[in-house]
């Protein structure tokens, strides 16, 4: 004969084999409609200007792009980098510093002159589109 404890386990697991039981998924639902349009991307420098852009896939978290010779020391462009796990986008701007150790981006003069674009703490596999402006 079972005693009072052993029936609310018994219905306890029963419960627990019931409640565990699920069927099969069914098919993914209607797209919603497509957001809103994000904000506008920087100004670029006024008047006529030479414009990069740089794209590419991080095979190093270090990444030197060096900009054509009209970008001197003294002609220095304004520049915004972008990060994405895939060549479609999303895109996601790069900070031009950081010290917690995310991705992050800066313009360099070399000793030879050439201007770069330097990306660090890149993550290898990932994208990066890098838009430049000068006079």
């Amino acid at each position: 004969m079972m005693g009072r404890g052993m029936r609310w386990i018994g219905v306890a697991g029963l419960l627990v084999t019931m409640l565990g039981c699920k069927g099969a998924d069914g098919s993914d639902g209607a797209m919603g409609p497509q957001g809103p349009q994000g904000p506008q991307g920087p100004i670029g420098p006024a008047g006529s200007a030479n414009v990069a852009n740089l794209t590419g896939i991080a095979v190093t978290s270090a990444i030197d792009l060096a900009l054509p010779t009209s970008a001197t020391a003294t002609n220095m462009p304004t520049f915004t980098c972008y990060i994405s796990s895939a060549a479609t986008g999303p895109w996601l701007v790069v900070p031009y510093s950081t010290s917690s150790g995310a991705p992050f981006c800066g313009v360099v003069v070399r000793a030879d002159g050439v201007v770069e674009i330097r990306l660090r703490s890149w993550i290898v596999g990932y994208y990066y589109y890098v838009v430049a402006a000068w006079k």
